[in-house]
């Protein structure tokens, strides 16, 4: 496969062999987007006045591991925080650009 292709292999070594038992494509990130996406969550947490703590024993989500922003939310994670939050997807994306 050639370097830098987006895909990665998985790679398993079991007793002395070595074997790619697949390959899986990179998931696309726009990291423009990924970051205003956590500003507006934490700004809409904090206008709340809700803690981390608040919002992870309230849904069950690790709102400190999404709002770190290593890792992308789904939309449907989104979307239950939007809800939990009381604001409409399309007013939670307003000021948000894509490039």
């Amino acid at each position: 496969m050639p370097k830098n292709c987006g895909y990665y292999k998985c790679v398993v070594k079991i007793e002395g062999i070595i074997a790619v038992i697949c390959n899986m494509k990179r998931q696309r990130r726009n990291e423009l987007l990924v970051e205003q996406v956590v500003e507006r969550l934490k700004t809409v947490r904090r206008e709340r006045g809700l803690t981390q703590e608040n919002v992870r024993f309230d849904t069950d989500l690790n709102i400190g591991r999404i709002e770190s922003g290593r890792h992308s939310i789904s939309l449907t994670t989104l979307a239950d925080l939007c809800d939990y939050y009381d604001i409409p997807l399309e007013e939670f994306f307003k000021k948000i650009v894509t490039h």
